[in-house]
């Protein structure tokens, strides 16, 4: 019995065990990259690092800088805005003052008597008084005196110094209205009418509002047979 021994296509190449052996050494190379080709791409990496911090340093420049400008023009403008709000209540102040002052009351005395003998008290006198202002006088109180003697203006000076000894009670006093009369009599019993003497008196009042004012009037005769004149001190609108 003879073998058979299939014929193989001539197209077909017997298997070659070398080449098989270099496609799998082909799969597992490594890639080598030049020294000089990875000394450019180190430099590459570091300049595009350079250039991205300083695009960032000049970004954050820029930021800081807007900062600095917003702060200052905040500050500028608080300051304009200070100054204005002081403008303000300045210019109110004063319309408020004026408009106190314009309206308020005014009291002040226009007129005396000369001083007579009342018994047994000695000295009295009337004393006349009005409010000249646009506004009542509340809460008027009032207190006086009549010193008499050569030294009568002296003793009126140390007597607008010491505290008021008040006459009773408190008034109103409506603006317009005709002058008011009061007996002042003198501390002094026994005096002498026709010594040289001075009527004093302080008057103390409110407006509307509560705002306290006062007066001081003083009156003066130096002789028997002359006019009541007032004092050169002592005549005082507060």
């Amino acid at each position: 019995m003879s073998e058979h021994n299939p014929e193989r296509p001539e197209n077909d190449p017997k298997p070659n065990p070398h080449k098989k052996q270099g496609e799998k050494e082909t799969t597992n190379c490594h890639v080598y990259i030049e020294p000089g080709a990875q000394i450019d791409f180190v430099k590459d990496l570091r300049n595009q690092y350079k250039t991205s911090q300083d695009q960032n340093t000049a970004h954050s420049e820029k930021i800081l800088f807007w900062t600095k400008v917003s702060a200052w023009l905040l500050a500028i403008y608080i300051a304009l805005t200070s100054g204005l709000v002081c403008l303000s209540y300045q210019s109110w102040k004063t319309t408020r003052e004026f408009f106190q002052r314009d309206q308020r009351p005014y009291v002040f005395s226009n007129n005396v008597e000369p001083a007579q003998i009342v018994a047994p008290a000695g000295l009295a006198t009337h004393i006349f008084y009005v409010n000249y202002g646009k506004t009542p006088a509340m809460h008027v109180r009032r207190a006086g005196d009549i010193l008499h003697g050569d030294n009568a203006l002296t003793q009126a000076d140390e007597w607008f110094k010491k505290p008021a000894r008040w006459a009773e009670g408190e008034g109103l006093l409506m603006q317009g209205d005709k002058p008011v009369t009061t007996i002042v009599p003198s501390s002094i019993p026994n005096g002498d009418q026709n010594a040289q003497y001075a009527v004093v008196m302080h008057i103390e009042y409110a407006d509307i509002f509560g705002n306290p004012y006062w007066s001081d009037v003083c009156w003066w005769k130096a002789l028997p047979n002359a006019a009541i004149t007032r004092c050169l001190k002592h005549n005082e609108i507060h």
